[in-house]
């Protein structure tokens, strides 16, 4: 199962979660930092824990209810589904300058391949389905498709096909309640997208290769109330990973997981639990490196409480161990854990604090050892939000020939709606984004050709981009209009990584609902 993540974190394209990108108010304007998927969904299991205003709650009460579906338009019968169309289309201005404006058009590197006029056009179906099956059975199926033309070449086109809206579960999924205390969940996600990752993994749209790629996720939760307050769950998913580019084919992979959970609802404000996660990845690619099968195991214990009334906090901590096929060395062991606050200061006001250690699959080592800390103060008032958040990750690949590095983001995000009281305008929301980032990068491992070596494994750079935007309804119904501007700045003693870029981009979207 997925879990929500914060926004300034995303997750690579790679057989598991790595690296991350900042969402952004228009566009996909995002830049590496990383991503809270560091942590095996096996590590986090107590995130699945409901965290109500009521209490702590069993994972078996996170099953969804055979219901009639909130979004649908359209009923016939025991089916109900929606229908969504939008177009956009708006006009864009790129410029770049530096010694490394050379090095990313050459290289192919970054979503914008030139700089000059735009004319960007992107088409998108959504699409959201619902079948009562039986009285103990349902189906739900979403799916989205994404097309975007550049005309004018600066960029590539794109074609995008997603069977899973970001969320907790995936997208063509069946509830079933087998009896009345056991309840299992079938889950497929398919994806079809490009992605920018740089020389870590990591999402980088501004100087990442392009990777384009196919994964499906296929998997089942089973949950048995075995008492009131008792719960045990099984997990088993399938994920298949298919790069594009033969850059990537030493990323092609089939990975399972399983897991098993027992937990107890020791109050109503404190779940506790323990957990054993299984990982294979199989790398079927033919390539130089033949990169070696992995496999590891966790054990681990978690709970989740309700500290005070306006306080959550949820723990874990346990044990890894990872083998690699071929290996001569024993089982790579480390501890893993995690801890994680939430505090409402006050009715308009919160902030989260995360702290984590944990092993996952590498980009290019067998595994990584990642530790995390992240700080996030929110704002929500009537009208207007603010978000301030930092974040820093630790990545030790443990690996011959690949050294380690950190990734440190600080992030603002603020919207202002604006009162205009025009007879044909009434708000405009203004929307300031900023992001700074820094990559350090460890020593070059003994025995490494630092010149054989491409500069981000090398040197350390900086990222700053800021974006002022505004948005309101435009003049016809169904259709609105956003404008932004944006500044990035890429500094580093490496001149290759050296540059800055302005774009300015306008927008008219058409959106209907069927």
């Amino acid at each position: 199962m997925k879990t929500n993540r914060n926004v300034e974190f995303e997750e690579r394209p790679a057989c598991v979660n790595h690296a991350c990108a900042w969402s952004a108010a228009f566009g996909p304007a995002a830049e590496g930092g990383r991503a809270q998927a560091l942590r095996s969904a096996w590590v986090l299991a107590f995130v699945m824990i409901a965290l109500s205003a009521q209490g702590q709650t069993l994972r078996f009460g996170n099953h969804r209810e055979l219901a009639v579906p909130d979004y649908a338009t359209v009923r016939i019968g025991p089916f109900y589904s929606s229908l969504s169309f939008s177009q956009s289309a708006g006009y864009r201005y790129t410029r770049s300058s530096g010694v490394g404006t050379d090095f990313l058009f050459r290289n192919h590197r970054g979503r914008i391949v030139e700089d000059g006029e735009e004319l960007p056009l992107v088409s998108s179906l959504d699409t959201r389905n619902y079948l009562i099956v039986t009285r103990n059975m349902d189906l739900d199926v979403s799916a989205s498709a994404v097309y975007s033309h550049y005309p004018f070449g600066t960029q590539e086109d794109s074609f995008e096909v997603n069977l899973a809206e970001e969320g907790m579960f995936g997208n063509l999924s069946s509830e079933v309640q087998i009896t009345p205390f056991m309840k299992a969940f079938l889950h497929e996600a398919a994806v079809y997208r490009t992605d920018y990752v740089d020389t870590r993994g990591v999402i980088d749209q501004y100087g990442g290769r392009q990777n384009e790629y196919f994964r499906n996720t296929a998997g089942m939760d089973v949950d048995w109330l075995m008492a009131e307050d008792m719960n045990a769950g099984l997990s088993l998913s399938r994920s298949d990973m298919l790069p594009r580019n033969d850059e990537f084919a030493d990323q092609e992979c089939v990975s399972w997981h399983e897991s098993a959970a027992f937990e107890r609802q020791i109050s109503s404000a404190l779940v506790a639990g323990v957990q054993a996660g299984f990982d294979q990845n199989q790398y079927t690619a033919e390539t130089a490196t033949n990169r070696p099968d992995t496999s590891s195991e966790t054990y681990s214990a978690y709970a989740s409480a309700r500290l005070t009334d306006n306080t959550i906090g949820s723990a874990s901590a346990g044990y890894s161990l990872g083998h690699v096929k071929g290996s001569q060395d024993s089982a790579d062991e480390t501890a893993v854990g995690s801890l994680s606050l939430k505090t409402i200061l006050t009715r308009e006001l919160s902030q989260t604090m995360e702290v984590s250690r944990s092993r996952t699959a590498g980009f290019n080592s067998p595994f990584e050892i990642q530790d995390t800390a992240s700080y996030g103060l929110e704002w929500k008032g009537e009208a207007t939000s603010l978000r301030l958040s930092t974040a820093l990750a630790r990545v030790d690949p443990g690996w011959k020939g690949v050294s380690s590095y950190s990734d440190w983001t600080t992030a603002l995000d603020l919207a202002q709606p604006v009162y205009v009281g025009l007879s044909f305008l009434d708000t405009v929301t203004l929307v300031l984004t900023s992001r700074y980032s820094v990559r350090n990068n460890g020593e070059v491992p003994e025995g490494v050709a630092v010149e054989a070596l491409d500069p981000e494994w090398v040197e350390e750079y900086r990222t700053w981009t800021t974006r002022l935007g505004a948005s309101f309804p435009f003049f016809f119904q169904d259709c609105s209009f956003s404008a932004y501007a944006e500044h990035t700045e890429r500094t580093s003693h490496s001149g290759l990584l050296d540059y800055t870029r302005d774009t300015v981009e306008a927008t008219v979207v058409y959106s209907h609902q069927f």
